[in-house]
């Protein structure tokens, strides 16, 4: 038993430290937008193509909204708006709320910055809706759908870039024959899916909800560490509403009680 829990914790520390690292390897800054790296700020093309203006905070703060739109949609789909507690929603709604004021406030707003978040949190949740929508036909493990959310994402994400003109703008790029950019995207990939597969271990593996109390807590320590490694504006304001977003995020899942695990 002693064994089994120090387990759980040692995947704990794991998880919260590849979640860390896989957050500032997906943001390329670590290379061209940290205190490390002297980036040219006035060069437009090459904010554009990194979207590195994005604090990693607020980047955060609006992915706890994911979370509200997965219980709509699943309402939704059932028609039956009492899957949940009262307090659940009044959890996630106060999180949604937050999460409007954090992308209202933020000094460095960028349409560009906040795209692919947007663009990411659509694509998590219609993964959400199709599983929902065909569990009784689905019989696939976790790290099957795993593998099929590559491939939804894949499939996503090509045409928006297209859309987007990303795929255009990546010619402008000037770091794109460099080889830390390669090293990063390869870092990318190999440090989430490492730490989807933690993910899973401790879903299936750990003590009830060990995993949706632990996330809010790696939101937390990965927002504040980023303030020792990257460079942004911020105001007040803006810090009141991510500090609300996370504050309340890890309050709801502290008190979430058995049967109501997401």
């Amino acid at each position: 038993m002693i064994f089994k829990q120090l387990n759980v914790y040692l995947q704990c520390i794991l998880f919260c430290l590849l979640f860390i690292a896989t957050c500032y390897v997906n943001k390329m800054a670590v290379f061209c937008g940290s205190n490390f790296y002297q980036a040219e700020h006035d060069d437009w093309k090459y904010k554009f193509a990194v979207g590195w203006k994005q604090s990693i905070p607020a980047y955060l703060a609006v992915l706890n909204s994911c979370a509200l739109i997965n219980h709509i949609s699943i309402c939704v789909l059932h028609w039956n708006f009492k899957i949940y507690e009262a307090k659940d929603w009044i959890f996630h709604f106060v999180i949604g709320a937050a999460a409007v004021g954090v992308v209202y406030s933020d000094p460095m707003y960028e349409i560009e910055s906040y795209f692919w978040l947007y663009v990411h949190i659509i694509s998590f949740s219609a993964i959400v809706v199709f599983i929902e929508f065909n569990k009784d036909i689905i019989e696939a493990s976790k790290i099957e759908l795993l593998y099929y959310n590559y491939i939804f994402s894949v499939i996503f994400f090509i045409p928006g870039s297209y859309l987007l003109g990303d795929i255009f703008e990546a010619a402008n790029f000037k770091h794109l024959y460099l080889y830390k950019f390669y090293m990063g995207c390869l870092a990318s990939g190999i440090l989430g899916t490492i730490l989807n597969l933690l993910r899973i271990s401790l879903q299936e593996n750990s003590e009830f909800l060990v995993y949706n109390r632990l996330l809010p807590i790696a939101h937390i320590m990965a927002s504040f560490l980023s303030l020792l490694f990257f460079e942004f504006h911020t105001t007040a304001e803006h810090n009141i509403w991510i500090a609300a977003v996370q504050l309340v995020s890890l309050l709801g899942n502290f008190t979430k009680r058995k049967g109501n695990e997401e």
